[in-house]
């Protein structure tokens, strides 16, 4: 692999991260505020983007001094003749519902991909009336829009990695898959299937459906527990249980499947990455408590989009794809927005495009 695909987990799961007491200026001109992160970063257990961002108003006068250099060193390299070819940005295609709270689906999918370095792209599913307390109403498509959606986006920017979210009807699903039949990308499906408020987003009748044209397309899924209780038509509530169903699971027929831990009981949230023809692994993280967690389905899926387009091999892929959005959850506890349940600080470090 590439080193400059390389992550660093010290600072960010993202390539070449900048954060205000991550610079070297910074940290050269100002030692306490090293040794403060230092100590924060110990005692409080966080990741050091975190410590970061807690330390960065004590020093946010000499903080925006640096990102003001940075972004003008930035200007300046781009504006070299010698950098002015054109260089590959990796392109993620979402394929998912609307929101205007922007706390799920297509929102959620953007900022997510575009926090890992990838440029997104979007077909709408359908128009959801929904904020933090729960879907109102979901208004479809006439048939046909997904496709000509499609069809307009492949034309331009044909995409690295497809994230499928939500497709609430049969119509649509016959649609992508369809159109998707022949595509040799990566395609991660997030099969929603109840909205993390309860509300049923896909029909029991839809479900045959659903599983014989989307699953035959997928190169992983990521259900949560709930949902592949569903699937299975059995209560699975911990990690014994999800050990029970494994080969249930592989007999899906899906190259790879990763069962989400967000909703596995206890402190100790496990994930498991079931691929064809080789072990299963799991993937360990600690609960946070916070209320700030929704769209965290979506966030996962569509940066495992991301790090798949990136060339990342799979189990790597899902394990940097946890660790982003265990930390916007870390990062996000404290945000203030609304009246109902927040999402995650999907922007927790900066970012830019990965260029090749």
């Amino acid at each position: 692999m590439s080193p400059l695909l390389t992550p660093s987990f010290r600072t960010s799961p993202f390539l070449s991260p900048f954060t205000p007491l991550s610079h070297p200026f910074l940290t050269r001109i100002n030692p306490l505020c090293k040794g403060l992160r230092k100590g924060v970063t110990t005692f409080l257990q966080l990741p050091f983007n975190a410590a970061d961002y807690f330390l960065s108003q004590a020093c946010s006068p000499l903080s925006q001094n640096v990102l003001s250099l940075k972004k003008m060193t930035d200007i300046q390299q781009l504006n070299n003749p010698e950098n002015s070819r054109s260089k590959k940005v990796k392109s993620v295609l979402s394929i998912a519902g609307f929101d205007g709270t922007a706390g799920a689906g297509s929102y959620a999918d953007a900022k997510s991909i575009a926090a890992t370095g990838c440029y997104a792209t979007h077909v709408l599913s359908c128009l959801s009336i929904q904020n933090g307390e729960g879907v109102k109403d979901i208004h479809y498509f006439p048939n046909g829009a997904i496709q000509q959606q499609l069809e307009a986006v492949f034309a331009d920017i044909y995409p690295d990695s497809i994230k499928i979210g939500l497709l609430p009807q049969q119509q649509q699903m016959q649609e992508v898959a369809d159109f998707l039949a022949d595509y040799k990308g990566f395609i991660v499906v997030d099969p929603v299937m109840v909205s993390s408020s309860g509300h049923a987003l896909m029909k029991a009748a839809d479900y045959a459906f659903y599983r014989k044209h989307i699953f035959s397309i997928a190169s992983v899924l990521c259900p949560n527990l709930d949902e592949l209780s569903l699937m299975l038509g059995k209560k699975l509530t911990n990690l014994a249980d999800m050990q029970a169903v494994e080969s249930e699971v592989r007999q899906l027929g899906i190259p790879a499947v990763l069962v989400k831990g967000g909703h596995v009981e206890g402190d100790q949230l496990t994930a498991m990455l079931i691929q064809k023809d080789a072990e299963t692994s799991y993937i360990h993280s600690q609960r946070i408590a916070s209320e700030n967690t929704r769209g965290t389905g979506c966030a996962l899926s569509s940066a495992l989009a991301s790090y798949l387009a990136l060339g990342h091999p799979m189990l790597e892929a899902c394990q940097l794809a946890s660790q982003y959005v265990h930390q916007a959850i870390v990062c996000g506890q404290d945000l203030a927005l609304g009246k109902s349940r927040g999402p995650l600080d999907h922007f927790f470090t900066a970012s830019t495009l990965l260029r090749f």
